[in-house]
């Protein structure tokens, strides 16, 4: 099995740290709720900020 830095400065390409960015997102949804309620506040900042967070991977 290969792992992933979904941040790191190498890797895969843009498409494939989108799906992984957002596979850990619906990863951290899945276990938010009452019985963890901060991961909903580690889950919000980046969700709004995918985009950016990613966009290094354009330029690689």
């Amino acid at each position: 099995m290969v792992s992933y830095d979904v941040m790191a400065l190498t890797g895969p390409d843009l498409a494939v740290r989108q799906e992984l960015f957002d596979f850990i997102e619906t990863e951290l949804k899945q276990r938010a709720g009452k019985q963890y309620p901060t991961i909903r506040k580690l889950r919000k900042a980046p969700h709004n900020q995918r985009d950016q967070l990613l966009a290094l991977a354009t330029r690689l």
